[in-house]
Parts: C-alpha cells; sequence; structure tokens
C-alpha cells in the first residue's frame, strides 16, 4: 500500500509541476480575499457576502506564461456586501500575472466587477456583472480578450478598457451608468451590443480603434462616439440613440456600410478632418441625415433618407461629398451653409431638393 500512495503521489506531483501538462482542478470551499495562484479551480459554492475587510478583492487569479491559472465558476456567484457599515466593498475578481481564465459565472455588488490587471494576456469568457458601484469589467493590462459576457445595471461603464490590443467580442452592455463600452487605449470590439446606457453606447476615445458589427440602441447619449484618430469602424447599427446615432470628433475616421436609423440628432455627424465615409445609410432620424461641420473630409457613396433636417448637411470647408443619394428628407436633401459653397466639392449626387447651385 505504501508503494501504490508514493506512485500517486509522485503522479500528482509531475502533473502540478510540469507546464505542459494537465494541471490539478481544485474543487471545494473558497473564502473572501484568497488568492488561486497558477492551476484550475472550480467553484462548488458561491462565495461570499465579501467585505472590504476581507481584503482589495473577492478573489484574486494569478498566472504566468509558464502556469497558466483558470477560474470555472460553474455557474456560482461572488458577491460582495457592506456587512461592516463602513460603505465600503471589495473589486470581486481580480487578474493579476498573465494567462489568467475566468468563465461561467457571475459577479455582483462589489466594488468592480472584474479588473483585468497584471501583464495581460487573459481571457474572460460567459461571465455577468451586474449591479456593482463601479465598472463592470476594468481591462487594465493589454492583449485581452472578453467574449460573451455580460455587464448591466453597473453603477459606472459595462466595460471599460483603458490598455492596448484587447478584443472583445459578442458582449452585451445595458443599463450601465456610464457608457455601454468605453475604450480609451487601443481595442477591437465585433458583434457587441450596448442598449440603455446612461451614456454613449460605444465611447471610443483611444487611437486606432476598430468596430465592426456592433450595435448601439436606445442608449441616452450617441450610439458611438469616436473621439479617438484613426477609428475604423463598419458595418454597425446605432437606433434610438438619445443624441445621435454616430459621432466622429477624431481626425482619420474610416466608416463603412454602417446603418443610423430612428436616433434623436444627426444619422451622422462629421466635427473632425480627413473622414472617408462610404456605403453608410441614414433615415429617420430627428436631425440631419449627415452632418458635416470639420474639414477635408470625404463622403462618397452614402444614402440619406426621411431624416427630420437635411439630408446631407455642410457647414465646414474643403469636403468633399460625391455619388450619395439624399430623398425625401423633410430639409433640403443637399444644404452648404456656405456661400457658392466655399471650397467643398459636391459631385454626382442623386437628390430632390438642394440649398445653392453650387450643389451637383
Amino acid at each position: 500500500m505504501a508503494v501504490i500512495s508514493l506512485a500517486v503521489l509522485a503522479i500528482a506531483l509531475c502533473l502540478t509541476a510540469a507546464p505542459g501538462l494537465a494541471r490539478v482542478a481544485h474543487a471545494g470551499s473558497f473564502v473572501c480575499g484568497q488568492l488561486l495562484d497558477s492551476a484550475t479551480f472550480v467553484l462548488d459554492s458561491d462565495v461570499g457576502p465579501c467585505d472590504d475587510t476581507d481584503g482589495p478583492a473577492g478573489l484574486t487569479v494569478n498566472g504566468s506564461a509558464s502556469a497558466h491559472a483558470t477560474l470555472d465558476m460553474a455557474g456560482f456567484s461572488v458577491f460582495c456586501q457592506d456587512l461592516n457599515g463602513k460603505k465600503g466593498v471589495p473589486v470581486g475578481i481580480v487578474l493579476t500575472g498573465s494567462n489568467v481564465t475566468v468563465k461561467n459565472g457571475t459577479v455582483t455588488g462589489c466594488k468592480r466587477g472584474i479588473d483585468l490587471g497584471g501583464t495581460g494576456t487573459h481571457t474572460i469568457k460567459s461571465v455577468t456583472a451586474q449591479n456593482n458601484g463601479g465598472e463592470g469589467f476594468a481591462v487594465k493590462s493589454s492583449k485581452n480578450h472578453v467574449k460573451d459576457s455580460t455587464a448591466t445595471g453597473n453603477q459606472g461603464d459595462g466595460f471599460s478598457i483603458t490598455s492596448p490590443q484587447s478584443t472583445l467580442s459578442g458582449n452585451t452592455a445595458q443599463t450601465n451608468t456610464g457608457a455601454g463600452f468605453k475604450v480609451t487605449g487601443h481595442a477591437h470590439l465585433s458583434g457587441n451590443t450596448a442598449s440603455g446606457n446612461t451614456a454613449a453606447g460605444f465611447d471610443m476615445g483611444g487611437g486606432h480603434n476598430s468596430l465592426s458589427g456592433n450595435t448601439a440602441s436606445g442608449n441616452t447619449g450617441p450610439g458611438v462616439a469616436i473621439s479617438g484618430d484613426h477609428g475604423a469602424f463598419d458595418t454597425n447599427s446605432a437606433t434610438t440613440n438619445g443624441q445621435g446615432g454616430f459621432v466622429v470628433t477624431g481626425a482619420s475616421a474610416k466608416p463603412t456600410t454602417n446603418t443610423a436609423s430612428g436616433n434623436t440628432g444627426d444619422g451622422f455627424t462629421f466635427g473632425g478632418k480627413k473622414a472617408k465615409a462610404s456605403g453608410n445609410v441614414s433615415s429617420g432620424n430627428t436631425g440631419n441625415g449627415y452632418s458635416v461641420s470639420g474639414t477635408t473630409n470625404k463622403l462618397d457613396s452614402n444614402e440619406a433618407d426621411t431624416n427630420g433636417l437635411a439630408g446631407i448637411s455642410v457647414s465646414g470647408t474643403s469636403n468633399q461629398i460625391t455619388k450619395s443619394t439624399a430623398q425625401s428628407n423633410t430639409g433640403f436633401d443637399r444644404e452648404d451653409t456656405n456661400p457658392g459653397c466655399d471650397s467643398n466639392k459636391w459631385r454626382q449626387n442623386t437628390f430632390g431638393t438642394r440649398s445653392q447651385d453650387c450643389i451637383k
């Protein structure tokens, strides 16, 4: 029996120590404030209520390039509560180091839902962060992937990305007090949905961000706000938002094949310079279909129909509007507020009405 026991122990040690082999899953009761380090952990019950007296985090998960860490929440929750009456609770889950995966659970009632810190390369999958005091997900390190997760009812942004090179796909941000997705770093967002948030659906402040196939609806702010330079966005939809569909104030944006409809305000606003917009559709917005107040922007092959003001309205200079269609708008289908169109060029457009003869 002793020989068998030693053999089993030797195998277990090998599995734990060798990075290339499967690691032993740890199940059992977890406690608030616990550090889970470089292995696979599976919750078998809820963790909490966690108070700030337990430490800065409900759970901390640490990994590295040679020793990955996984927390499978198995459908359970990490939850926080102010038990001592001092109005402080910890962050729900904090990721440190690198190569940490957290999946299949809920974080609720905490200071923030999940902090992705350390050096990055973390993965979040199928996690819900709800009713937390700040952000649902705070992405503070680089090269992370957050997918198929939900941020709802948080008292801050649903997803906050302040670091470079992260990817968010298939996520939902709804009814957060802040933006659904707020990016001040650099990120790629695809197939996400932002609805009913107090600020913008997507607030893209960093440079060189990309959005593809996302949906913004019913947000109090604009559907998509692009203040960073070199933003590329395609096949996104902005509907029934409170401050316009797409508001672009950064330089060198490239919006293609996006749709803005039923928004309060303009469908598309271009307040920056050197945007290249093509194949977009703006319809049924209460303001202009396209409002161009910036300079050196190029709008080609876009469509504006049944908007509450003009189809395309240009007040900036040195812009080009070509091969676009505008019909049945309440105001002019084509409008240029500069005398004689100034340095703006209108060419090969299709429209019903125009404000000046210089519009072609």
